[in-house]
């Protein structure tokens, strides 16, 4: 029973060892007196002798909607393929392979779009495809595989 209260009066000691200063009361008294929050949380920081921290940024972004909803990452708007092949879909459309294996369902037929012709697909508006042929016949196309 000695030995168990000698360890606890020993932790009790450390304890208060490792303790932190205290802040006289009436500075926290002074710092709550604060009705404006930053200058509130400004003198707690300094009570705390923490480094102040920067303005956040809304004040000078407030209302730009392009600084409060940045743009997403643009993927990539055009590719270019050579076709490999050219068929139907199941729909009875046009559709072309090119060599990175993607299959494109064309708007219309082409007669004049061959196997080995270079084609370019770009992004158009409101999430459609642009499919341009090299003697520069455009189609909307949307991607099959």
């Amino acid at each position: 029973m000695v030995s168990t209260l000698l360890a606890f009066g020993m932790l009790v000691l450390a304890s208060s060892k490792a303790a932190p200063p205290s802040v006289p009361m009436s500075v926290l008294k002074q710092c709550a007196e604060f009705n404006e929050p930053s200058k509130r949380l400004a003198c707690y920081d300094q009570v705390a002798e923490r480094p102040a921290a920067a303005a956040p940024p809304l004040k000078q972004s407030l209302g730009l909607y392009t600084e409060e909803h940045p743009a997403p990452p643009r993927v990539e708007s055009l590719i270019t393929g050579k076709v490999i092949s050219i068929g139907i879909s199941s729909s009875g459309r046009s559709t072309v392979t090119l060599d990175s294996n993607q299959v494109w369902e064309l708007d219309s037929a082409d007669p004049v779009l061959a196997n080995g012709d270079l084609v370019t697909v770009k992004r158009g508006t409101l999430g459609s495809f642009i499919l341009t042929t090299p003697a520069g016949r455009l189609h909307r196309v949307h991607r099959s595989r």
